[in-house]
C-alpha cells in the first residue's frame, strides 16, 4: 500500500522522489528492486513497519510502527572502494536530522555509522547494493533507521533508546524530511570535494577517539587506542604490536587511553 509523502513530497530537496508504504518487508529490499527495474536515482523508500527490517552483518532490525525507516537509491559513479565512505557520509546527515528536530538531545557517532545518545544506540545505517566496477550500473543503496517513540528492550552489548526515552516528542514525517536535506548536502559535499571534508566532520562528532576500545571481527578480536580513521574510512587503533587498521567490524569502548 502507497501513500503520499509529506507534502506530497514538496517539502523533499529537488529531485527527490518518494515512496511511501504502510508496510514492507524491508526499505533497502524494495529500494534494492526499484534498482533493477531502472528507478531514478534519489528514489526514497519510506516504510511505516518492516516485517524483515535488518541491520549490519545480518542482524535483525526491530520494525514497528513509530520510528523511522527509509531507504535512498543512488547511483554512484565513484570507485567502489570509495563506496563505504557513504556511510560516513549518511551518519552524518542522519545527525544533523536528529539535530534539526530535537536539537536539545546530544548525538555521537560510533564507528563507522551507529549513533548514539547517552552510550545508548539511537538510529543506524547499513549500505548495500551491487557496486561492482564491471556493474551495467552500479546501484547503491542507503538504508537509515531510527528509533523515534519505542526501541527494542533486550538489553545486548550495547543497550538501546528512542528521541521519546531522551525526551524528544519528534514526528517521524519531520524527521525524514530533515535527514533526506542532511542526505543531500553531504552526499554533495562528498561528490565534490571527496572523503576528507567528510572525514573532518566525522571525527568531530566520533565516540571513542584516544580511548581503549575493542574490534571484534569475524576472525578475530583486536583491542587497542581508537587513534583516527584514515583517508578511506578505515579505524587505525593502536595496539602493542604497533597501529592496527580495521575495514570492518563492531567497535566497544572499553575506558579512557592512555596518551
Amino acid at each position: 500500500m502507497t501513500g503520499e509523502g509529506p507534502t506530497s513530497g514538496s517539502d523533499l530537496p529537488d529531485g527527490f522522489t518518494l515512496i511511501r508504504l504502510s508496510i514492507v518487508d524491508s526499505t533497502n529490499a524494495e529500494a534494492l528492486r526499484l534498482a533493477q527495474m531502472n528507478a531514478p536515482a534519489n528514489t526514497l523508500i519510506w516504510g511505516e513497519q518492516q516485517t524483515h527490517g535488518r541491520g549490519r552483518r545480518g542482524r535483525t532490525w526491530d520494525s514497528p510502527f513509530g520510528n523511522l525507516y527509509c531507504s535512498l537509491l543512488t547511483y554512484p559513479t565513484k570507485p567502489a572502494d570509495q563506496l563505504a565512505q557513504l556511510a560516513f557520509v549518511a551518519a552524518l546527515a542522519l545527525s544533523d536530522g536528529i539535530a534539526a528536530v530535537a536539537p536539545d538531545i546530544s548525538v555521537e557517532i560510533k564507528w563507522p555509522n551507529d549513533l548514539l545518545v547517552g552510550g545508548r544506540k539511537i538510529a543506524g545505517v547499513l549500505l548495500e547494493g551491487n557496486v561492482a566496477e564491471n556493474s551495467k550500473r552500479r546501484s547503491l543503496v542507503i538504508g537509515m533507521g531510527v528509533n523515534v517513540s519505542s526501541h527494542p528492550e533486550n538489553q545486548g552489548a550495547i543497550p538501546a533508546t528512542s528521541l521519546a526515552r531522551e525526551g524528544a516528542n519528534v514526528s517521524v514525517n519531520d524527521l525524514l524530511v530533515a535527514a533526506t536535506h542532511g542526505l543531500e548536502r553531504w552526499i554533495g559535499i562528498w561528490e565534490a570535494e571527496g572523503f576528507a571534508p567528510i572525514r573532518t566532520e566525522w571525527m568531530n562528532r566520533a565516540i571513542g577517539i584516544g580511548e581503549k576500545v575493542e574490534v571484534r571481527m569475524a576472525e578475530k578480536t583486536v583491542a587497542g587506542i581508537f587513534r583516527h580513521v584514515d583517508d578511506m574510512g578505515a579505524l587505525v587503533i593502536s595496539t602493542v604490536g604497533g597501529d592496527h587498521t580495521v575495514n570492518a567490524g563492531d567497535v566497544f569502548l572499553i575506558g579512557p587511553g592512555e596518551g
